[in-house]
């Protein structure tokens, strides 16, 4: 099903897009992050996945069914050593596939 779903799609929007922490905090959740296990949906280039991390995740999973997007948030991962943030790919129609339980599910830019 993930092959049939979503497309990377990386300049046109980034520029409309806040900065994930200013996101983050508009959702109220900065606090509840610090040390939350945290389920990115639709997690594209990473970006709040990213954030939730710097907001001080304990861990956080992006899923995605754009494989490029993943290979992009992936490489952004080991060029800034981020060790508490990995992707997988999976639609968010697909979800239940998972077997991990997470404190905490953010989405962004996300259909």
């Amino acid at each position: 099903m993930t092959g049939s779903v979503g497309q990377f799609i990386d300049v046109s929007t980034a520029a409309r897009r806040p900065l994930a922490a200013d996101e983050l905090a508009a959702y109220g959740i900065l606090e509840q992050l610090r040390g939350a296990s945290v389920l990115d949906i639709g997690t594209g280039d990473g970006r709040l996945a990213f954030g939730a991390a710097r907001a001080g995740a304990r861990v956080v999973v992006g899923v995605d069914p754009d494989p490029d997007a993943l290979r992009a948030a992936r490489q952004r991962a080991r060029r800034e050593r981020i060790s508490n943030v990995s992707f997988r790919l999976a639609a968010a129609q697909d979800l239940h596939a998972f077997r991990d339980r997470f404190d905490i599910a953010i989405l962004s830019w996300t259909l």
